[in-house]
């Protein structure tokens, strides 16, 4: 199985390398099957979802873009096959802002599909296309293509810009502030400007293997919210880089060799901000925190995982294998309180209660209000023992204040700032109390 997609209810998409593509219940079941519609021996794109349910899938070896719905019946189909090298990259269906669809032909051009199967443009590159990525912002639609250029275009199919790369680039994916990043199988990051200037370019990243030395691809790119980008390479090298270009931290996953296919996958980010990187080498998935340390290690009984996970609205994360088999990973959280519905689903504002909660008891306190201080404090310990707790751990809320505050106060440096503001309005307090 191949390119895995999950909807809103938690139910998943998934194509099959013997040509069928399946939908699959929640709880594992088959919910409904097209039988060979992509075409036995093809590689599955990577589905997409509409805002409507209905799902867009190909695959390489198919001359069609299918658009199903959600009840299995098929909507439209549209005369495209798409390209995929199996050695570089999956085949990727990608949705702009306004529900246009965009895939790379294996003809050489980028079609841009309207969400009634009709042709919105499309435009010829000079190779074989991989992959699009949508800014959601300005709806620019950048496109990787083996002709080793990577092209950007304006929503209406006019062409913007396009940069050439050292080598065969993979999936682009935009960065919380527009900037565009992409890796090729030369061993280079680059991060490009949406005027089309480069930013900065890391690598080239290379590994030694029976005395000679090699470039390392680093195809798989995952970017958080606070615009740390995540690479995995095929060599057994997990990356992070700051927004900046520096080298934040690397990761070598245990067991691999030096040179291990990784299967065109890319890690994918949990909303607790833990990175999920599947590794073909190894037949694994690794879960790392953000600092960089191993979470956990999950290793396939069957074969190499050949799909990019999906986290599925109760926690579960899904990869596939190469043999075919669909694996449900975790333990799956029970649904957010109801009474949280007005308070944001992803518990953000639940965050902001408990933050303001702490900050009015700390600011009591320092006036000299001690009981009154204490309330507040004990307030938001009770909130969270009595409503969050049986459906959020308290470290993930820790995580999630962290990138709260890391996101509404960016731009000041809260590495040296924050730790000495903590340290003081400790002291104080202290003083206080000692004082009375």
């Amino acid at each position: 199985m191949q390119g895995v997609a999950v909807d809103a209810n938690g139910v998943i998409y998934v194509g099959s390398w013997d040509g069928n593509f399946y939908a699959i219940r929640p709880n594992g079941t088959i919910k409904w099957k097209l039988d060979g519609i992509l075409v036995q021996g093809s590689v599955p794109a990577v589905p997409a979802i509409g805002s409507d349910g209905t799902i867009y899938v190909g695959s390489s070896g198919s001359s069609y873009l299918y658009a199903i719905n959600p009840d299995g019946t098929v909507k439209w189909q549209f005369p495209v096959q798409l390209y995929s090298d199996s050695s570089y990259i999956f085949p990727v269906v990608t949705l702009g802002p306004d529900g246009t669809i965009y895939v790379g032909g294996a003809d050489k051009y980028l079609y841009a599909i309207n969400p009634d199967g009709t042709l919105k443009w499309k435009y010829r590159a000079g190779s074989s296309g991989i992959s699009a990525a949508v800014d959601p912002s300005t709806g620019a639609v950048y496109f990787t293509a083996h002709d080793y250029y990577i092209y950007a275009f304006n929503p209406d199919g006019s062409l913007k810009w396009k940069y050439l790369l050292a080598s065969t680039p993979g999936v682009p994916a935009i960065g919380p502030d527009s900037i565009i990043y992409v890796g090729d199988v030369g061993g280079y990051l680059y991060a490009i400007r949406p005027d089309g200037t480069l930013k900065w370019r890391y690598g080239p990243v290379t590994y030694s293997e029976y005395g000679s030395t090699y470039s390392a691809s680093m195809l798989g790119l995952a970017i958080d919210p606070n615009g740390v980008v995540y690479v995995e390479t095929d060599c057994g090298w997990v990356y992070a880089f700051n927004p900046n270009g520096t080298l934040k931290w690397r990761y070598s996953i245990e067991g691999s060799p030096a040179w291990a296919l990784n299967y065109g996958t890319v890690p994918v980010i949990g909303r607790d901000g833990i990175i999920y990187v599947p590794y073909y080498g190894t037949a694994g998935v690794y879960a790392l925190y953000p600092s960089g340390a191993l979470k956990w290690a999950w290793h396939d009984p069957i074969g190499g995982p050949t799909s990019n996970p999906v986290i599925t609205p109760n926690g579960l994360l899904l990869v596939s294998d190469e043999y075919g088999y669909l694996h449900a990973i975790g333990t799956p959280i029970k649904p957010a309180p109801k009474v949280s519905i007005a308070l944001a689903p992803d518990y953000s504002l639940w965050v902001i209660l408990l933050l303001s909660l702490c900050v009015a008891g700390v600011a009591f306190a320092s006036r000299g209000k001690i009981v009154l201080g204490i309330s507040f404090i004990a307030s938001a310990v009770a909130v969270y023992y009595v409503i969050l707790k049986p459906f959020i751990s308290f470290q993930t809320l820790i995580v999630q204040a962290q990138q709260l505050l890391s996101s509404t106060f960016a731009q000041i440096p809260l590495g040296p700032i924050l730790p000495a503001i903590v340290t003081i309005t400790g002291i104080a307090v202290l003083l206080k109390i000692l004082k009375r």
